[in-house]
């Protein structure tokens, strides 16, 4: 019998997603964003949940697992070997080309790396279904936050190449929105026009976009196209010559191919992937102000205490939009500050008698950048994006041993000059 799929929605834009084996009556939750919403969904429909296939490591895919297996203590937690450190305890670790078995249904695991280093997709090729989670998006893809954007086009070449009649169901709500980016860089693309005009009426309605199929995207996401010379056009990249093999070095079964070697394109998917406004990273991620500037969240806090009942350690994704800085602050703690994505970040540091060190965090290493810096304890720091107005934005985590308390966290005052210290 066929696979059942209900989608819903969790959290703002996430898409609760359970799939239904009605032979054996098993039924696999896809990620955990919300695990209230995703228990009473299931419980609704008379599907207990027998299995949990995560596809990364993000909070808002993996924050609802203890919920399910507290309401559902014998379903099975399924995630990438790869991650398995930094998923929520796993029963079974998966790779590239292991089977899934949910009920009578099977799926074959897909690793998917760029947006996550450990991510995969669960392709069930006898029903033709396909989940994503963040790698690809109707007309869009997920950012690169951890791979190379050559993985990622390695990772779109595998799914653009499965049958085009495969269904895909994504991680999240996007489609209107990356809908105006595709009209942006593929405005004479016909079909791009009526799919951007179903979604709107689609959305007006408060209805779903997906599940999308392999054969649409392949005819209308941008990221799929980035051959078109209309797409390179609108890229202003009309000479970049992708270097044309596939995975194993044979031609595949269409003209998307792999990108090694070729640095304009690879620029052009850069720049593609870097088209996410400040609000909208700050959207997606779920972010906050922070008080000394930018937008923050946490993610981790360590369960296990140090100095009677501090955490051990705390993270945080830290985002600042281009060109601003954050105010001169201090912690109590070690600082730990990793570059993601976006501009290059200038990081000062003030320690008391001694002069003020100036770090580049970045992904340009021959250039002096780092993606790394250490802020020791009580030591003055400011953080600048070097990225060119609101436009653009600089993405970093911060990590604090012993954790982050705002007990222990001190704004400098207006007037602060870091030389000479007082």
């Amino acid at each position: 019998m066929a696979l059942e799929v209900a989608q819903f929605i969790c959290l703002n834009d996430n898409f609760g997603l359970l799939v239904h084996e009605p032979e054996l009556g098993a039924t696999a939750s896809v990620d955990a964003p919300d695990g209230e919403a995703i228990a009473k969904e299931a419980e609704r429909r008379g599907w207990p949940l027998t299995h949990l296939l995560l596809t990364h490591h993000h909070a808002d895919h993996v924050q609802g697992t203890q919920t399910l297996k507290m309401r559902f203590p014998h379903m099975k937690v399924i995630g990438a070997a790869k991650d398995a450190h930094r998923l929520p305890p796993l029963d079974r670790a998966v790779s590239e080309g292991d089977s899934v078995e949910v009920g009578e249904a099977r799926a074959r695991v897909i690793e998917t790396p760029g947006h996550t280093l450990g991510h995969i997709a669960y392709y069930f090729g006898d029903d033709e279904i396909l989940f994503v989670g963040d790698t690809l998006f109707s007309l869009g893809c997920g950012r690169v936050f951890e791979g190379t954007m050559d993985m990622m086009r390695l990772t779109l070449e595998t799914l653009a190449n499965l049958p085009g009649e495969t269904q895909v169901y994504c991680g999240h709500e996007y489609t209107q929105a990356n809908a105006k980016f595709a009209l942006a860089v593929d405005p004479d693309n016909p079909v791009l026009r009526e799919r951007a005009q179903t979604v709107a009426e689609l959305r007006k309605d408060r209805k779903f976009t997906l599940p999308t199929t392999i054969a649409l995207e392949n005819a209308t996401n941008p990221f799929l196209r980035v051959e078109d010379p209309s797409v390179k056009a609108a890229m202003g990249m009309q000479d970049a010559d992708p270097f044309r093999e596939g995975r194993d070095g044979h031609a595949g079964r269409r003209s998307f191919r792999r990108v090694r070697g070729d640095a304009r394109t690879q620029e052009q998917f850069r720049r593609m992937t870097s088209a996410l406004s400040t609000q909208e990273v700050v959207r997606l991620l779920d972010l906050a102000p922070h008080p000394e500037g930018g937008f923050y969240r946490q993610t981790f806090r360590d369960p296990m205490p140090v100095d009677g009942s501090r955490a051990a350690s705390t993270a945080i994704y830290y985002l600042l939009p281009g060109g601003e800085m954050s105010h001169w602050h201090r912690v109590d703690a070690a600082e730990v500050w990793h570059f993601y994505a976006g501009a290059a970040l200038e990081l000062k540091m003030a320690a008391q008698g001694a002069p003020t060190e100036v770090l580049r965090l970045g992904a340009e290493l021959a250039a002096g950048e780092r993606p790394q810096a250490v802020v020791p304890a009580g030591v003055w720091q400011s953080a600048k994006s070097l990225g060119r107005g609101a436009s653009e934005w600089t993405l970093v985590g911060c990590t604090v041993a012993p954790g982050f308390e705002f007990a222990g966290f001190e704004l400098a005052p207006a007037d602060f000059s870091p030389d000479p210290l007082p």
